[in-house]
């Protein structure tokens, strides 16, 4: 008896302590990352505004989505953009970003106050084209490759990253543009590494309006070696280490294509209220608690938006080739040419004689416009006899 009693007792102890465990136990911290609202009056807007083609938002929540019309971005959000694609994304109201085919680009950090603005854009690879809008004295606008650091105040460029290569391009306005080292080496908390990244902050060069400029360290193995190093002893590394603080960035004449010039026009930029009537569409439409009817109404103004869009698309499209046919370039001669189209076509007429040029217009079935060494020429198609399309193409 006394033995059954004991194990009544330990039974209803241990009853006892189940009981006070969930009180006592110490509560798991979930990982969980709040999507920032497109209202939050703390959150810089930044909003696709046209797409065309296949390309993946992979947001800091770790979802995923198509970057169509109305999608917005939050702070460590990335874009990745495939071969056929391109996507416009506005920031802030007013300035606007065109994401080139096979990019991948991060929103580091997109945030706003009263009276600033902070956007911090890495491009890890590929290619983008800004139209960034006059900023005010306190907003920082930033812009990342794996090895430059660029800060906008008010301008249109271009930056590409290709492979150890970054390339930024000044078409308007003005850019102040540093060495920088790769952010896998920055977090290797090697100290001597975080006082060459302060040094190589410290050394800007301005680039204006009409000039380029290159940084293309000669070396990309002893980086990766330095960003697994905690200490800097081996002299050769540490030799290289200075040689690449000390990189100088060197200016030259801006070396801009047709199709570059033709991307930074065509850009699409929208009223900031339109913006935010497409980001709730989107939102209504995955939401997923709408009713069909619901849903059939929200698709059906979106793709009325979408159109509109389009529309302003071939609108600056058309007007991009008007002005090239009316204000040509002057390029004297055939390799200018090609290098500046990217192609050369040889048209063969009827009298025998043959022009070689680039056609950068068809005016339907009557009439081409062929950009030749001897300027712009008219051609009646009725004179044509064949047309040699890509007769020669640039190797850029």
């Amino acid at each position: 008896m006394q033995t059954m009693g004991k194990k009544i007792v330990y039974y209803s102890l241990f009853i006892s302590i189940l009981g006070i465990l969930p009180f006592c136990k110490k509560p798991v911290d979930k990982i969980k990352i709040q999507k920032q609202s497109h209202k939050d009056k703390n959150h810089l807007s930044a909003v696709v505004v046209f797409s065309t083609g296949d390309a993946k938002i992979s947001h800091a929540d770790l979802t995923e989505e198509r970057a169509k019309i109305g999608a917005y971005f939050q702070s460590g959000d990335t874009i990745a953009t495939e071969s056929n694609s391109k996507v416009d994304i506005q920031i802030g109201g007013e300035s606007v970003v065109r994401i080139a085919p096979n990019s991948h680009l991060s929103f580091t950090t997109l945030r706003k106050t009263k009276t600033s603005a902070t956007a911090i854009i890495t491009l890890d690879s590929g290619k983008i084209y800004a139209n960034i809008d006059k900023l005010r004295t306190n907003d920082n606008y930033t812009f990342l490759t794996p090895f430059s650091f660029a800060k906008i105040k008010g301008t249109s460029f271009i930056i590409e990253s290709k492979d150890t290569k970054s390339t930024i391009k000044v078409v308007e306005g003005e850019v102040t543009f540093s060495p920088y080292l790769p952010k896998r080496i920055i977090d290797s908390g090697n100290p001597y590494i975080t006082k060459i990244q302060e040094k190589l902050l410290a050394t800007q060069t301005l680039i204006p309006k009409g000039k380029q400029a290159s940084l293309q360290p000669n070396d990309d193995i002893f980086l990766q070696e330095a960003g697994k190093t905690q200490e800097v002893q081996n002299a050769a590394l540490l030799k290289k280490l200075k040689q690449f603080s000390q990189i100088q960035v060197m200016l030259k004449p801006l070396d801009i294509i047709k199709k570059e010039e033709q991307e930074l026009s065509t850009i699409i930029k929208i009223e900031p209220t339109k913006s935010y009537q497409i980001i709730d569409l989107n939102e209504k439409l995955s939401s997923g608690i709408i009713d069909e009817s619901q849903a059939e109404k929200y698709e059906k103004e979106r793709k009325q938006i979408e159109t509109e869009i389009s529309k302003m698309q071939e609108v600056k499209k058309s007007k991009f080739n008007d002005t090239i046919v009316a204000n040509p370039k002057s390029l004297k001669s055939k390799q200018e040419i090609i290098k500046y189209y990217e192609r050369m076509e040889k048209i063969i007429l009827k009298s025998g004689r043959i022009e070689i040029g680039a056609i950068i217009d068809q005016l339907g079935t009557s009439k081409i416009v062929v950009h030749t060494e001897n300027g712009i020429k008219r051609i009646p198609m009725e004179f044509v006899k064949e047309i040699i399309y890509d007769f020669k193409a640039s190797s850029r």
